[in-house]
């Protein structure tokens, strides 16, 4: 279902630090957030993100075998965990670690001694804003399923012809849609015909939309499209045009 919601989400905290007294203070603190994980190892802990893929995960940074930054890193450059938010964990507070802690991929961090109200509503923003991602991603899917099933063919070009969305990456419509054409010109993309009268209508077409029927050669004799264009403008302006095609052969060799 279009933007189905996922109020229901039990969120998975996991704690990373080698002071077992700090995840004691911080599992009390955090448990009515979610279910709580914690690791005393940088090593172990990359191995145990895997497997339970945590919503977000809090970070000592000073740890033996593998420090913080270490972590945060490998965390970072793993495809698998790479969108998870990090907070991180430390006892100093001078604002080169903040800013380390920043640029190494963290979004947050929180001070020692723990203040229980200020750590809780951290990690609980983080936990919203990973929500609300997972939310926006998943009606992007389904959004995308939807338009799949559309039975005609829809393109969004920029002001240059670059192309910049096509419901169609497998070649049902033309054999040059397969793969990714994101960015590519619209006359590399369409049969010369049909790109040729997109690009005039493109240089003439007024606030209103166009329709438009074009005559395409094909190794079978002709195929007829009929072509529904329009501008699409954003406040800065026109930023492109949006291009739907139907496939009306049968109704016009009926004719």
């Amino acid at each position: 279902m279009l933007l189905s919601g996922l109020t229901n989400t039990v969120y998975k905290i996991l704690i990373i630090d080698d002071n077992i007294q700090n995840i004691f203070m911080l599992e009390d603190i955090l448990s009515p957030l979610g279910n709580i994980f914690f690791s005393e190892s940088g090593t172990n802990a990359l191995a145990l993100v895997d497997k339970i893929k945590p919503d977000v995960i809090l970070l000592d940074i000073e740890m033996p075998d593998m420090d913080g930054w270490e972590v945060c890193r490998a965390l970072k450059a793993n495809p698998l965990s790479s969108d998870i938010p990090i907070i991180f964990i430390t006892g100093h507070t001078e604002p080169e670690f903040e800013r380390l802690a920043l640029e190494s991929g963290g979004v947050d961090f929180i001070t020692k001694p723990f203040n229980a109200s200020i750590c809780c509503l951290r990690v609980h923003t983080q936990l919203k804003f990973r929500q609300q991602n997972q939310l926006i991603i998943k009606a992007k899917e389904e959004l995308q399923q939807l338009v799949n099933q559309v039975p005609m063919l829809i393109t969004y070009w920029d002001d240059l012809g670059q192309n910049l969305f096509s419901n169609d990456n497998t070649g049902l419509w033309f054999d040059s849609l397969v793969g990714d054409i994101k960015n590519k010109h619209i006359s590399t993309i369409f049969p010369e015909a049909l790109s040729n009268a997109i690009l005039n209508h493109h240089r003439h077409i007024t606030s209103d939309a166009l329709k438009y029927i074009v005559t395409v050669p094909n190794r079978d004799g002709m195929s007829f499209y009929e072509v529904f264009q329009s501008k699409m403008k954003s406040s800065a302006g026109v930023d492109g045009y949006l291009v739907t095609v139907v496939d009306v052969s049968e109704v016009k060799h009926a004719k």
